[in-house]
């Protein structure tokens, strides 16, 4: 009977992973269309639905500061060189070309790419001996981030720049307490957050003329000197955006369901599916087929309101949660390999995460 209770206690996780699946097809969905709305409402979802998206896989994550996860982190890998070899034939089948780099971080992949660096890092930080404080590690890794951004090197070689400026969200979600959430999640609280989420969406929405500019620091992989004229304050920027991404994602997190809701609680169990679909089968929304004047993106937002675009969104991952979809997934996720190599502790290779 224990089982039913923790499943409950998931929910909330669920749920809010939902809309963030979500977000992710939408953005790549409207990143092809150069319209003041697309553009404010890309931006909004790009400041904090993947940093929410590794700190939940961080507080998901943390039994690899204790066993090195061998199994997850090939899973992860296999994944990522599969989308790419996917995203071979269907640009081919467009008639475009896709650089078949296995290892190159700057599209969709990125994140299971750096799934896997992530968990190895948190092993070599875990095998440290004494354990250094975590508002310590958290401090250095923050001021990584920051200062990134200076360099002038190329990263995107296993998304080495998202890797390094999205580790504080990983490693602030292992360094969470279980019983933090179940604190905040207080009435008066939720009440807070959900000023602070209204409040910062309406920021967004008036000062637009700021952020918009902004977008490729949202997207964490870009250098600082090719972000406008922030070059100076890159670092300022960039710890503006970790305050602006936390805020919201705590909101996020604080607003979501407890109790189990039809299909959202379903999509937000079964994420991994989606975003591997949906990193294979979007280039045939975000490429202009065949010659084509405009992208099928374009052609759907020029056809049908915003709404609907919203919509397709939403249906897109529902289809992409649904069985017929798990595989490769799981399998790729849980690809047979010799037990010497992982310890008997640990768990199956991604999950949902």
């Amino acid at each position: 009977m224990e089982q039913p209770v923790q499943k409950q206690r998931l929910w909330y996780w669920d749920n809010a992973k939902a809309l963030l699946i979500f977000l992710v097809v939408l953005g790549h969905l409207i990143s092809p269309v150069d319209t003041e709305l697309t553009r404010t409402v890309y931006t909004f979802i790009y400041i904090f639905h993947m940093p929410l998206f590794i700190f939940i896989a961080g507080y998901f994550g943390r039994k690899a500061q204790t066993a090195f996860q061998f199994q997850r982190v090939v899973g992860f890998l296999a994944l990522a060189v599969a989308v790419k070899l996917l995203k071979f034939v269907t640009t081919f089948i467009m008639g475009e070309t896709y650089g078949l780099h296995p290892f190159a971080g700057a599209d969709e992949p990125w994140y299971l790419m750096a799934m896997a660096m992530w968990l190895s890092c948190s092993f070599l930080l875990g095998s440290i001996k004494p354990q250094p404080k975590l508002w310590a590690v958290l401090v250095v890794m923050i001021l990584l981030g920051m200062l990134v951004g200076y360099e002038t090197s190329d990263l995107d070689g296993l998304a080495l720049m998202r890797v390094i400026v999205c580790f504080p969200f990983y490693y602030a979600g292992m360094a969470m307490p279980r019983d933090w959430m179940g604190k905040l999640r207080q009435k008066r609280w939720r009440w807070v957050a959900l000023v602070v989420f209204c409040g910062l969406i309406v920021l967004v929405a008036w000062q637009r003329e700021f952020f918009l500019p902004l977008r490729p620091l949202f997207t964490n992989r870009n250098r600082y000197s090719s972000i406008g004229d922030i070059f100076s304050w890159g670092w300022l920027y960039r710890l503006g955006h970790y305050v602006l991404a936390g805020a919201l994602g705590l909101g996020v997190l604080l607003l979501a369901a407890k109790r189990r809701l039809p299909l959202v609680t379903h999509v937000g169990s079964h994420t991994l599916q989606v975003f591997f679909w949906q990193s294979v089968l979007m280039p045939f929304m975000r490429v202009e087929f065949r010659g084509a004047p405009t992208t099928l993106s374009e052609r759907l937002y020029e056809a049908v309101p915003f709404p609907v675009v919203v919509l397709a969104a939403a249906a897109m991952t529902l289809l992409f949660s649904t069985k017929p979809f798990s595989f490769p997934v799981k399998w790729l996720s849980n690809l047979p390999l010799p037990r010497f190599l992982f310890s008997h502790e640990e768990e199956p290779a991604c999950g949902a995460s």
